[in-house]
């Protein structure tokens, strides 16, 4: 056995961490790094101090998972966890929500968790939020709530001003939102820590499953199983939908969430699943518009085919707080064609959208947005091989369309092309790190 792969089987042996998942450069680069830092030029040397070190291991597996997290990560998640609980509010004789965050990091999850809650008005006492991770150094930041610029992205900061206060140029997440939450060292592969967690309603488990090879990726769903309530709620990453959760898991509430729940019954067909599927919020970003496509010379969806059975339902609101909504104002920004056309289908009046999309077709009128948009009528009518190719141009029009990346991946491997499935999986893999569209 050659070094790295005993460095690798020790890093696996510790948290079910697999190398498979970085590349063999990636890899080499990080141990030459952690090296350099200890002035060491040995690798045996080096693979040595592994052995013994939990902390060096610790540092290394934290260097090679690339930890970055930032608050509202995927916001359509949190929405999406609010729309889940707001019908089940509890009465004050009840116990509260229980949600988990594994493989927490540094708290940024959970406290987005708590702060969503707080926003659409739960009480404190309602919910109870646990945070999860292996890494000591990274709970003890989670457990203090001090965080710098590097925590915050997106231009809509203003929970940053109700919740937290400014301390030596960073910023302390205010008492109010520390109660809601706990945090516990874990190893998602043992069960000691989840002992107790039974009847959980949500768990947040985003970007890790990636790391795992399959038996350990298998454990960690078993012991999530195990956790979650009959009508529980799981969030995943962006690159964890699809194969890995057939069986178990079936889609619900709006696409960009990746929010899957426990499966009842049968496993859902290629139809059922996509209509499944709500498009995503529309305060996500439009893309903006592009030259007319004139390579093709007849619309793919025709208005004479019949409306599906299942309506496609509207996505839920944003959350909002009341002040939140003055500062924004009551009139909303002229919605682009392509958007309209978008309302339309969330509004389940589908053959109306398709009409207004073929007249833009014959415009000449084409945005990225509209062939994901096409690509997903044509998923409602049962044609897939039309709706890979408006997704197909999607991608080579934007790379890093996510929705299309997604819808398209799972259709894949409803079709058994396994390969092809793959090869997305590891674009929204590398998308859902940062990559930029050059490197997706």
């Amino acid at each position: 056995m050659g070094l790295e792969q005993h460095i690798c089987e020790l890093l696996r042996e510790e948290s079910g961490f697999d190398a498979s998942s970085i590349s063999q450069g990636s890899l080499s680069r990080v141990l030459r790094q952690r090296m350099d830092a200890l002035e060491e030029d040995s690798l045996a040397t080096y693979t040595k101090l592994l052995d013994h070190d939990v902390n060096e291991r610790m540092i290394l597996l934290d260097s090679l998972l690339v930890g970055e997290t930032w608050f509202f990560r995927t916001p359509a998640a949190f929405t999406e966890l609010v729309a889940y609980l707001k019908p089940r509010s509890r009465r004050s004789e009840e116990p509260p929500f229980r949600i988990y965050s594994l493989a927490c990091s540094s708290g940024e999850e959970p406290y987005s968790i708590a702060m969503s809650l707080l926003d659409a008005g739960f009480l404190e006492s309602e919910f109870h939020i646990t945070g999860v991770d292996l890494n000591g150094a990274r709970l003890a930041t989670a457990r203090a709530g001090m965080y710098s610029e590097r925590s915050f992205h997106g231009k809509d900061l203003r929970f940053r001003k109700r919740y937290f206060t400014v301390e030596d140029r960073s910023y302390v997440i205010q008492d109010r939102v520390r109660r809601c939450v706990s945090f516990v060292h874990g190893n998602l592969l043992q069960s000691d820590w989840y002992q107790d967690a039974q009847s959980v309603h949500a768990v947040f488990c985003r970007n890790v499953l990636i790391y795992f090879n399959e038996r350990d990726r298998e454990r960690v769903l078993k012991h999530i199983e195990t956790m979650l309530a009959s009508d529980g709620r799981l969030f995943v990453g962006p690159a964890e939908i699809g194969q890995w959760l057939r069986g178990r898991f079936s889609p619900t509430g709006v696409s960009a969430a990746f929010c899957y729940q426990r499966e009842q019954e049968q496993k859902p067909s290629v139809e059922s699943l996509i209509s499944s599927i709500r498009f995503p919020d529309l305060f996500a970003r439009i893309p903006d518009p592009i030259q007319p496509d004139t390579s093709s010379s007849s619309a793919l969806v025709s208005s004479s085919v019949p409306e599906p059975k299942a309506e496609l339902p509207a996505p839920p609101r944003p959350v909002m707080d009341h002040e939140d909504a003055e500062e924004i104002g009551e009139t909303a920004p002229r919605l682009s064609p392509w958007a309209a056309i978008r309302n339309l289908a969330d509004q389940g009046q589908v053959d109306q959208a398709v009409r207004q999309a073929e007249e833009l077709i014959n415009q000449g009128n084409m945005e990225v947005e509209g062939r994901y948009l096409l690509g997903v009528f044509c998923l409602a009518r049962n044609r897939f091989h039309d709706a890979e190719s408006w997704f197909r141009q999607a991608l080579y029009l934007k790379p890093d369309h996510q929705e299309s990346l997604m819808v398209l991946l799972q259709l894949m491997e409803r079709l058994d092309r396994s390969d092809e499935a793959q090869t997305l999986r590891q674009r929204l893999s590398r998308l859902s790190h940062g990559a930029g569209k050059d490197d997706v």
